[in-house]
This record gives C-alpha cells, sequence and structure tokens, in this order.
C-alpha cells in the first residue's frame, strides 16, 4: 500500500516537467485536461502542442500527469486529408489569432475571391478557418441548377410542339370540318336541282 507521493524527474535540467505549462495547467484545468498554446520544441526541432491531463485517485490524490504532443506537420497532413474538396484550404490559428499551419498556400489571403468559415474548436482554443474559391461555388451553384434548366427548358420545348401540334390537328379538322359542311351543301343543293 502506497501511502505518499513521489515525485520522480527524469532527464536533466533542460526536461524539468514539473515546473512546464503543460504539466501545470493539467493541475488547474481538472477533469477537462489541458492544451496548450503552441510553441517550438527543441527535441522535436518544430512546432507542437500538448495536451495532458491529471490523473487521480478515489480520494482526489494525483496519481500522475499525461500527456501527448501534436505536431503541426502531422496536423497540416491531418488538413489536407480532411479538406471538403481539392479547391478548399483548410487553416488552423491559435487563440491568439496567429497562423499555426494550413492545407495549402497562404497567397489565398491576397485575393478577396474566397468564401470563408470559422470554427472555434473547443477545448483547445484553436480556430479552423475554411476557404473556398468563389468560382468553384459559382461553378457547383452552376453545374446544380444547369441540368435543372435544361430539363425545364426542354419541357417546355416539349409541352410548345405539343400545343402547336394539338393546334394543327385542331385546324385541320376545323378545315375538313368545313369542307365536309361545304361539299354536304352544295349536295345538298345539287340534290335539289335535280
Amino acid at each position: 500500500v502506497v501511502d505518499s507521493l513521489y515525485t520522480i524527474k527524469f532527464g536533466d535540467q533542460h526536461h524539468d516537467y514539473f515546473s512546464q505549462e503543460w504539466y501545470q495547467g493539467a493541475l488547474r484545468s481538472g477533469d477537462e485536461g489541458y492544451w496548450s498554446q503552441p510553441y517550438s520544441d527543441e527535441d522535436f526541432q518544430e512546432t507542437i502542442f500538448t495536451y495532458s491531463n491529471d490523473l487521480r485517485d478515489a480520494n482526489g490524490e494525483l496519481i500522475c500527469v499525461t500527456a501527448l504532443d501534436f505536431s503541426l506537420s502531422w496536423m497540416k497532413q491531418l488538413l489536407e486529408q480532411f479538406k471538403p474538396f481539392d479547391e478548399a484550404v483548410l487553416v488552423l490559428y491559435s487563440s491568439s489569432g496567429t497562423t499555426l499551419t494550413s492545407s495549402g498556400n497562404d497567397s489565398y489571403f491576397s485575393s478577396g475571391n474566397w468564401i470563408y468559415s470559422r470554427q472555434n474548436l473547443d477545448p483547445i482554443g484553436i480556430e479552423m478557418l475554411i476557404a473556398v474559391p468563389h468560382s468553384y461555388v459559382w461553378k457547383s451553384i452552376r453545374l446544380g441548377l444547369l441540368l435543372p434548366l435544361v430539363v425545364f427548358i426542354l419541357g417546355i420545348l416539349v409541352v410548345g410542339l405539343l400545343i402547336r401540334r394539338m393546334m394543327r390537328d385542331q385546324k385541320e379538322k376545323a378545315l375538313l370540318e368545313t369542307q365536309k359542311q361545304v361539299m354536304e351543301h352544295e349536295l345538298h343543293i345539287a340534290h335539289d336541282i335535280q
């Protein structure tokens, strides 16, 4: 039975985990866990952010703090996989508004021809922006409307042709009826003359 907490330090002064923000944040955050702001990690030699959480026993005593590191390069690959379509650009921002990573190049900012949607990714406090080119949206709308429009126009043409044919048939029928009446009238006159 363990009745006390042991603190074991691994590594050197550079790896003083107990003073790190991700460790202290986990102790402060409770059940929600702690998401760090992105930071440059010397061991990985790239920008990462960390999720950490404390694990406690039934009495609320600290057992350990666990942490997972996520690199921004991995996040960039993930964004590329989750793009809704090839023309879209996904961008991640820190809570302070700094661009963390994106699925494409950042040149789209120089053009105002994009439609944007922003989503806050709780609980990490990172914001994701999805940018879609106007041309792609209008192209999709045009293609989406083109088929119904073509069907509608063809429908009008078919109805028009049917109406024209019915009118022509009615005219021919009326002409035949008139000719029949004239012929019957002439036959009636000829009969009277005889």
